[in-house]
């Protein structure tokens, strides 16, 4: 009787996915833990190569697709890597694309493309997240930051004062008085 009762709750957790979900958080879990040693001791290809085959196994995961694109990130920033900085924008809208309701992804894809020489595209990226999440001090600020870059100093200013009233921060009170500066030199 009990073998019975086991075999159909094992039944009911496979057709149901149970079983093919805990299995693939593991595998994500495991992959990232494992290349978040390799970064520790700074072996990029490495850990790229961990979450790489790991995303053979679970393609739509957002967070393989996050880790993956921070090694990216990393291996553009250390080495100079364009094709690395390219691929790092696209992990991260991968990863957007998984999860379009994250609102920090949103803001960090907009400061990849603001890293990677575009302004323009970070400061769209950026109002989509506020489309979802408008009172969002962290994406305020990555707009306020991108329009300021991108050469627009009055709308940052706007931004950020908008930031200001949400909620005061040294951060936001940084990029103000920076946009204050940049608008008053173009004047």
């Amino acid at each position: 009787m009990a073998t019975r009762f086991l075999i159909a709750v094992l039944a009911i957790a496979v057709g149901t996915g149970i079983i093919q979900t805990a299995l693939t958080e593991t595998r994500e879990e495991r992959a990232i833990q494992e290349a978040q040693g390799h970064l520790a001791w700074a072996q990029l290809e490495e850990a790229r190569d961990v979450l790489s085959d790991a995303l053979e196994d679970v393609p739509n995961s957002a967070r393989l697709r996050d880790e993956r694109s921070k090694v990216f990130a990393s291996l553009a920033r250390w080495r100079g890597d364009a094709v690395a900085g390219e691929a790092a924008i696209i992990e991260k809208g991968l990863a957007v694309a998984a999860n379009p309701l994250h609102s920090g992804r949103w803001g960090e894809y907009a400061l990849l493309l603001q890293e990677n020489g575009r302004p323009t595209a970070a400061i769209a990226a950026v109002q989509r997240g506020l489309e979802r999440d408008p009172n969002n001090l962290y994406l305020l600020a990555v707009l306020g930051q991108s329009q300021l870059v991108a050469g627009q100093p009055q709308e940052a200013v706007r931004t950020l004062e908008r930031a200001q009233r949400i909620q005061s921060s040294a951060a936001v009170r940084d990029l103000l008085a920076q946009a204050n500066e940049a608008l008053e030199t173009a004047e």
